[in-house]
């Protein structure tokens, strides 16, 4: 089906509170009428405010006329109902209890959509009336000009209806009154569930924020070694990753002074014949450990914001990260959190420990 945003008269404002008030497509709309769907959307703008006014009766008729054009929906001759002059009038007489009940009948009125919500009421909570006028015709007639205290008379009517009536099947819900809030009621304090709750409910959840309580037993709170923040999923991983960036960290200034005493004791033998040849190793070893720390380090994430932690990053660090001035923030990272077990993120500063 079309969607009402192919009426371009009809404009942003008008067609949120038209789905509010439960028109999704254009067919629904042509078969509606231009009274009817004039009432629902002032209905709809009493209740949800949306925008300054409820459109005019002018353009809801604007939009009725565009809609069934547009599906070819033709309106139905509207009949008018007359009844014939043969039919007699019936004349039904109450018992005196019908009589008492007629006048003790409560008279049932519409209630305001504010004064649902203040009273927090919901469309379930309110009781049906019984109308007495499902009791017509329960009575004893009587002939033709009989007398009686009481009667109700029912004549034929001449009956002139000027209505096209929506399809019922139409994907349209109205107005869900029972979903609507009150300011008051949603100002309140968000009810907080215990840690207690939390830990007997979830335990696996407690143990991602907190330590155990033999992990930190006898630890001072402000010492370096009280381990705190939340446990990361791959604490091997972490270690085996910082081991490396040290590693790699050492392993190029020594490859680069290996090869260089290398090179000069080739080009000038008589002044640099204590270098030894093993030196070799170094710089032959750097490209395999560069492979595996290369492997490591995009393997090694922080758990809360996802960012590689041993891999060098030009950007914005966190205050609280550990850093050295002329090291910088991976080498302090790993040899904190080797020696302590935990260590903060260098870019969120969020406290990340690796032991239960």
């Amino acid at each position: 089906m079309s969607k009402l945003s192919s009426i371009s008269s009809i404009d942003s404002t008008s067609l949120e509170l038209l789905e509010a008030a439960g028109f999704y497509e254009i067919v629904a709309i042509a078969k509606s009428s231009t009274d009817g769907l004039t009432a629902e959307l002032e209905k709809a703008h009493s209740v949800l405010r949306i925008g300054d006014r409820p459109p005019s009766r002018e353009s809801v008729e604007q939009w009725i006329g565009i809609a069934r054009g547009m599906v070819g929906f033709k309106e139905d001759p509207v009949p008018v109902l007359v009844a014939s002059a043969a039919v007699e009038s019936v004349v039904y007489v109450l018992s005196p209890s019908e009589q008492q009940m007629v006048e003790k009948a409560p008279h049932a009125l519409p209630l305001p959509p504010q004064l649902l919500i203040s009273q927090k009421l919901t469309v379930a909570e309110i009781p049906e009336g019984n109308l007495f006028a499902k009791q017509r015709g329960q009575g004893t007639p009587v002939e033709k000009g009989g007398t009686s205290p009481s009667k109700i008379s029912i004549r034929p009517i001449e009956l002139a209806v000027g209505a096209a009536f929506s399809d019922p099947s139409a994907p349209r819900t109205g107005l869900d009154m029972s979903r609507l809030r009150s300011t008051g009621e949603m100002s309140g304090p968000v009810p907080m569930q215990s840690s207690a709750a939390v830990e007997e409910l979830r335990p696996s959840v407690s143990l991602i924020r907190a330590p155990l309580k033999e992990t930190n037993e006898g630890r001072n709170i402000e010492s370096n070694f009280y381990i705190r923040g939340v446990l990361h999923n791959r604490p091997w991983g972490i270690a085996v990753g910082a081991c490396l960036s040290l590693v790699i960290a050492v392993l190029i200034p020594i490859s680069v002074v290996s090869t260089v005493l290398l090179l000069l004791s080739q080009e000038v033998p008589e002044g640099f014949v204590w270098v030894p040849k093993w030196i070799l190793v170094f710089p032959a070893s750097l490209p395999v450990v560069g492979i595996f720390y290369l492997i490591m380090g995009m393997r090694c994430n922080c758990r809360i914001c996802g960012q590689k932690l041993f891999l060098p990053k030009l950007c914005l660090k966190s205050s609280k990260a550990h850093h050295v001035f002329g090291l910088g923030y991976i080498i302090p990272t790993a040899v904190f959190l080797l020696i302590f077990r935990w260590f903060r993120c260098i870019y969120c500063g969020t406290p990340v420990r690796l032991k239960q």
